[in-house]
C-alpha cells in the first residue's frame, strides 16, 4: 500500500484538511520569503500591495497557494516566526482555519485555499481572465485539484490515520489507484491543448499552478499516475523544472 502524500499533520488539527496530505514544508508555510517581487513571466496589470501567506509547516493546502504566489510576480512573504494562529482563529480567520492570505492595507485576511489562489491570480493577472477560455480552464483546474485532494483524503492512509480507519478502507484505497486516479488523469490528459504540455496560452495560469500543487503530492505516493498520460507528465515536468517552483519546493 502506498503512503499518503508525504504524510499528514494530525486529524485533530482545525485547518482546511491539512492533516490529510503532507508534512513537507512549502515556502508559504514556513520560510521567510524575500520581500522583493518574485522574478516572473507574469506581469501584474498595475502595482499591487504585498501579500502574506500563513499556513502550517506542511504542504497539504499550503503548497497550492505558495505555487500561485511564487509565479505571480507579486511581492509576497511567509508568515512571521511569531505569527500566532490561535490568536486569530476565532476572530479574524473567516472559517477558523488556515491557510490565510493577508493583503497589506486590507482590514481582514482571506480564507479558503481556492479563494486565496483566485485572489492572487486576479491581483497578478495570472488567472487567464484576458482570454475567457483560459479563465474557464484555470477555474476548472482549480476545482479538479480540490476533487483530487478530496479523493486522497477519503482513501489514502497517513502517518496519523491508518489504513482501515473510517473511509480509508482497503477497498477504497485499491479503487483510488486502480480507478479514481486513472479516470482523473485521463480527463486532464484530454484537456491539454493539442500536442502541447499546456492547458492554456501561457501554461502557467493560477489554476494550473494550483493543480500542480496537489499532483506533486500525489506523485510523492506514486508517479504511476502518468502511465497513460504522457502529455500530463510533460506538463508536470515543465512546471516542476521551473526555477520558481524549485524555489518553493526548496522551502
Amino acid at each position: 500500500a502506498t503512503a499518503a502524500a508525504a504524510e499528514a499533520a494530525g486529524e485533530a488539527a482545525s485547518e482546511e484538511g491539512m492533516h490529510e496530505v503532507s508534512t513537507r514544508r512549502p515556502r508559504s508555510a514556513t520560510a521567510t520569503a524575500s520581500a522583493t517581487p518574485s522574478s516572473t513571466d507574469a506581469t501584474p496589470a498595475m502595482a499591487q500591495p504585498a501579500i502574506t501567506l500563513c499556513y502550517f509547516e506542511v504542504y497539504a493546502k499550503g503548497l497550492q497557494c505558495a505555487m500561485v504566489a511564487a509565479h505571480s510576480g507579486l511581492e509576497w512573504r511567509a508568515k512571521s516566526a511569531d505569527f500566532n494562529f490561535k490568536a486569530v482563529k476565532d476572530t479574524a480567520a473567516p472559517f477558523g482555519q488556515m491557510p490565510l492570505l493577508y493583503i497589506d492595507g486590507a482590514d481582514s485576511p482571506i480564507g479558503q485555499s481556492t479563494a486565496i489562489a483566485s485572489t492572487i491570480g486576479r491581483m497578478s493577472n495570472t488567472d487567464g481572465a484576458d482570454h475567457i477560455k483560459d479563465f474557464a480552464m484555470s477555474s476548472m483546474l482549480m476545482a479538479e485539484a480540490e476533487d483530487l485532494y478530496a479523493a486522497m483524503v477519503k482513501a489514502s492512509p497517513t502517518a496519523f490515520v491508518a489504513l482501515g480507519t473510517g473511509t480509508k478502507t482497503a477497498e477504497n484505497h485499491a479503487l483510488l489507484w486502480a480507478e479514481v486516479m486513472p479516470h482523473h488523469m485521463g480527463c486532464l490528459e484530454k484537456l491539454l491543448v493539442g500536442d502541447t504540455d499546456k492547458f492554456t496560452i501561457t501554461g502557467l495560469v493560477s489554476g494550473e499552478l494550483f493543480l500542480f500543487g496537489i499532483i506533486y503530492q500525489i506523485v510523492l505516493c506514486s508517479d504511476a499516475i502518468f502511465d497513460d498520460a504522457p502529455k500530463l507528465k510533460a506538463w508536470y515536468n515543465r512546471i516542476l523544472s521551473h526555477a520558481k517552483t524549485q524555489d518553493v519546493l526548496a522551502g
